[in-house]
């Protein structure tokens, strides 16, 4: 995506491995707006990676066949850039929530990738993106206003 617009020396310790996660989360969402970023994600040139119960497998094109999967088998889609990647465990009508390594976020492109990713999602969806420490929605690293 576009140039750097955080500067890694201002959130660096942020990401300072520490044995948790990194969360990004969209509240407030809809299955609609799940059907927006999986559509986004396939067109922004990520690399992407889809695994039911640990197999690789073809990305449905319907979230809706997502929901329905999950209910029977673990699912997690691996979104990638710039060597940093954004995992999903979970699909829910009312929350989008990705997950990253703060270890594979180690310099400027690390954090662009990361900006460059939470700025796609509040575009595609309109609403605001934060990045969080994980289990603590509170805890806001960086917020991405509604696209």
């Amino acid at each position: 995506m576009s140039g750097p617009t955080v500067d890694w020396a201002a959130l660096a310790s942020d990401f300072s491995p520490d044995g948790s996660l990194r969360d990004i989360h969209i509240l407030d969402s809809t299955r609609e707006d799940w059907q927006a970023i999986l559509d986004a994600v396939r067109h922004a040139g990520f690399s992407l990676r889809f695994l039911v119960d640990s197999d690789p497998a073809q990305l449905p094109d319907r979230v809706a066949d997502i929901f329905a999967m999950q209910e029977h088998n673990a699912l997690s889609l691996q979104i990638g850039s710039s060597g940093v990647w954004v995992h999903c465990h979970s699909f829910a009508d009312y929350e989008i929530e990705f997950n990253i390594d703060p270890r594979e976020v180690s310099g400027q492109d690390g954090l662009d990738a990361v900006v460059g990713f939470m700025k796609m999602l509040a575009e595609t969806v309109n609403r605001a993106v934060v990045l969080t420490h994980e289990n603590t929605p509170a805890a806001v690293i960086l917020r991405c206003p509604a696209g």
